[in-house]
């Protein structure tokens, strides 16, 4: 787990662009916009079980995460981690609770089949404090 300071800690607490970074089998990266959150050292992610992404996750263990303040494009964390956890259990849950962090709402788009992933920090950049 990487350690952060309280500057550092506001910036991931905030609902910030994502984009997930994952490893395609022809060496190309594949780059997904995502909603996270970071709670206890740890990145969770949420996405329907089909997506791409997370098959790539699953096959390499590994993943890219920039972070974006949208007001200050700028202000950016660069995060590279290791998948910890890929559950079932409590994604529908998430995913709504993703929702209201970025909409205010909960989520309204279709129920199928999601999944969480949680994320270990493995490295974190960043140029917020």
């Amino acid at each position: 787990m990487t350690t952060v300071g309280p500057a550092l800690e506001a910036f991931l607490a905030q609902p910030l662009l994502a984009v997930v970074g994952t490893l395609r089998r022809n060496g190309a990266i594949l780059l997904t916009p995502v909603w996270f959150e970071h709670r206890a050292g740890e990145v969770w992610l949420n996405s329907y079980a089909s997506a791409t992404w997370p098959r790539h996750l699953r096959r390499t263990g590994t993943a890219t995460l920039l972070l974006v303040d949208r007001a200050d494009p700028l202000r950016t964390a660069h995060l590279e981690c290791a998948l910890a956890e890929i559950t079932t259990v409590g994604a529908r849950a998430h995913v709504d609770a993703l929702a209201r962090r970025y909409l205010g709402e909960p989520y309204r788009g279709p129920h199928e089949d999601r999944i969480s992933l949680r994320l270990t920090v493995r490295s974190l950049r960043s140029t917020v404090g």
